[in-house]
């Protein structure tokens, strides 16, 4: 079964984006838990849908911290942004649609790796700027 711990080492040490990490993290173990205990697809649409809703929120407020910090490489990680939401809506557009009822591993797989590879790119990325400006 998937799960992803929340440690220090995933920490970009920028509070509010902690914060939502942590949020996200939640949201995919939840998701994780509800697939391996076979709940339905009502419920795992919920999730996703949740899943969506935060990550868009999580990305606005990321890009409006990073536009404060004038990060040059906003304009990438903005593109980077849209991918990674399209491919979470097209998770969810496929429950809707009843094309699957359920996710596959390789689905699974894929969350949790986008996740803990986009937080690991925004340590290496702009943590220490964020916080060399004092933005939070």
């Amino acid at each position: 079964m998937y799960n992803i711990e929340w440690d220090d080492s995933i920490s970009v040490g920028i509070p509010v984006i902690d914060e939502d990490h942590r949020k996200l993290v939640e949201i995919l173990n939840e998701l994780f838990a509800a697939c391996f205990a076979a709940q339905g697809p009502e419920v795992l649409e919920e999730i996703v849908e949740r899943l969506t809703d935060y990550t868009k929120y999580h990305f606005e407020r990321e890009e409006s911290l990073l536009a404060k910090a004038e990060y040059e490489g906003l304009e990438t990680h903005k593109a980077g942004h849209v991918k990674l939401v399209g491919r979470v809506e097209k998770i969810q557009s496929e429950l809707r649609s009843a094309a699957t009822h359920d996710l596959s591993n390789d689905t699974l797989g894929l969350l949790s790796h986008w996740l803990t590879d986009h937080i690991k790119m925004e340590i290496k990325e702009y943590g220490a700027l964020l916080r060399a400006k004092n933005i939070e």
